[in-house]
């Protein structure tokens, strides 16, 4: 599992959602519908990191996903970009590739 953002994906994340020094970028899952989980969807919203599964900071922001809402990106990558024509961002999912450590304690 893995998450990318384009350049493009981020300076619409510096230019449209305002944050404080203590709070980063969480993705999180609310109801809505999406290609890999009817009835879900992946959003963005602005929030201080309480439990988070994964973290990461890309241009001074954090972002990050809550441990309770990993289970939508398990087994998937995630791939966020800016779409000119919407003025808004696009997640698209892929199925992620094993990596070989992960494959052999599956097995075990």
């Amino acid at each position: 599992m893995a998450i990318s953002m384009s350049e493009n994906a981020i300076d619409w994340v510096l230019r449209e959602l305002h944050r404080s020094q203590t709070e980063g970028i969480r993705f999180v899952v609310r109801y809505g519908d999406s290609q890999i989980h009817p009835g879900f969807s992946f959003a963005m919203a602005v929030a201080a990191p309480l439990d988070p599964a994964i973290h990461w900071v890309q241009q001074g922001i954090t972002f990050f996903v809550e441990h309770g809402d990993l289970w939508y990106i398990e087994g998937y990558d995630l791939h966020v970009h800016y779409d000119s024509t919407l003025d808004d961002l696009t997640f698209s999912f892929t199925p992620a590739i094993p990596l070989p450590s992960e494959s052999l304690n599956k097995n075990r």
